[in-house]
């Protein structure tokens, strides 16, 4: 069992896409930190991602296709390490593992970056919120 089969609702994500895709050139849009009580300690993120085609498009682009919003919440959150938060997001991948903490199996999540936000959350658990299409720019995708 690879760690991210240990992600509650990740089916969402390879539904969407038809694969778990490695976020590479994804912008993170927003990260909230939350420690209220009685709650643990958790963070949620908001990642545009996509899947990268093998077509070309008249700019000699690569195409690109199901854009979408992906919310992701770290639960029972452990410890975070999270820099160079700007206007623009761009990660290298993003990529979880699973990680021993005190006798107990944890899950680690790595955000190389490409160019802003870094770092990495270590969690209890790691749940997909929700898969939401967007356009190319991250807007939701309009109804109808």
């Amino acid at each position: 069992m690879s760690a991210n089969d240990r992600v509650i609702n990740g089916n969402l994500i390879v539904e969407r896409f038809g694969t778990w895709p490695s976020f590479h050139d994804a912008e993170v849009i927003s990260v909230l930190l939350s420690g209220h009580r009685p709650k643990q300690p958790s963070c949620e993120m908001v990642v545009d991602g996509w899947m990268m085609t093998n077509k070309v498009d008249a700019r000699g682009y690569y195409v690109s296709e199901k854009h979408s919003l992906v919310t992701f919440r770290f639960e029972e959150l452990i410890a975070s390490d999270f820099s160079n938060f700007n206007d623009q997001n761009c990660l290298s991948s993003l990529w979880i593992e699973e990680e021993p903490f005190q006798n107990e199996s944890a899950l680690r999540v790595q955000l190389p970056t490409n160019y802003g936000l870094e770092g990495s959350a270590l969690c209890r658990r790691v749940v997909v919120a929700s898969v939401q299409p967007c356009d190319e720019n991250g807007q939701p995708a309009s109804e109808g």
